[in-house]
């Protein structure tokens, strides 16, 4: 695969222009804990954004299982918020 969880943060934060900090980014062990991280923080630094789309967080999943696809070589079967990186996605 080659990414890690460091680089795939660093690929999700462009995707969505937002800043994922450290001690976030260190709780992440599943696609559901990446989902959750990536929402909080465009809660908070992107309200605008929240307020402006009732449906923000289903465009933010598409997006982030689009990423995780294109990134990962993954199925998109296999990309479901409990999938953990290191156990079912190949992380080493």
């Amino acid at each position: 695969m080659g990414l890690d969880i460091y680089e795939l943060v660093l690929e999700v934060e462009e995707e969505f222009g937002v800043k994922i900090p450290n001690a976030d980014m260190q709780r992440i062990e599943s696609v559901g804990d990446l989902f959750d991280v990536t929402v909080k923080n465009l809660r908070e630094q992107q309200p605008e954004r929240f307020a402006s789309s009732p449906r923000c967080e289903d465009e933010v999943w598409e997006r982030l299982k689009a990423l995780l696809v294109d990134q990962l070589a993954l199925n998109p079967e296999q990309v479901v918020k409990p999938a953990r990186f290191f156990d079912e996605l190949g992380f080493a």
